[in-house]
């Protein structure tokens, strides 16, 4: 018995393994179709593989297979997500690019429009980039 658990696990890494540098060279959409699909993929690589880092290589992927240029929030049927609010201004996401988010700065009070600026994904803090993820993952399994 304890043999066949070994060897079991020994399979099971060797796949995980083989399917990371798939995912390496081919991309994360790219393997997802080898295996079945995008969610098939990412029981087979478990928690472990979805750090920030790798969460945003999946969203930059998601978003250059849709159009190569953006994605919209309201797009998705999504709300904007609020990245910062010091009382008199508030800063949201309303667009996302495959390099960066476009954030859309408002004064509190009035509404007012303060323009935009870009911030990098890298710069987001893991509950927002788990929001895009979680948003992308399930329009992107939706949609194909």
């Amino acid at each position: 018995m304890k043999e066949l658990i070994r060897h079991i696990i020994k399979e099971e890494t060797s796949r995980k393994t083989k399917l990371l540098k798939m995912v390496d060279s081919i991309g994360v959409l790219n393997t997802a179709d080898v295996v079945g699909g995008v969610e098939k993929l990412f029981d087979i690589l478990g928690n472990e593989f979805f750090t920030d880092s790798n969460k945003i290589d999946i969203i930059k992927e998601i978003i250059e297979s849709n159009n190569g240029e953006y994605i919209s929030l309201s797009e998705l049927g999504e709300e904007p997500i609020l990245v910062d609010d010091d009382g008199v201004e508030f800063s949201q996401i309303e667009i996302l690019y495959s390099t960066d988010v476009m954030l859309y700065h408002y004064e509190k009070e009035t509404g007012k429009d303060h323009g935009e600026s870009f911030m990098d994904y890298v710069q987001l803090r893991s509950y927002i980039i788990d929001d895009i993820f979680n948003m992308l993952v399930d329009y992107y399994i939706n949609n194909n």
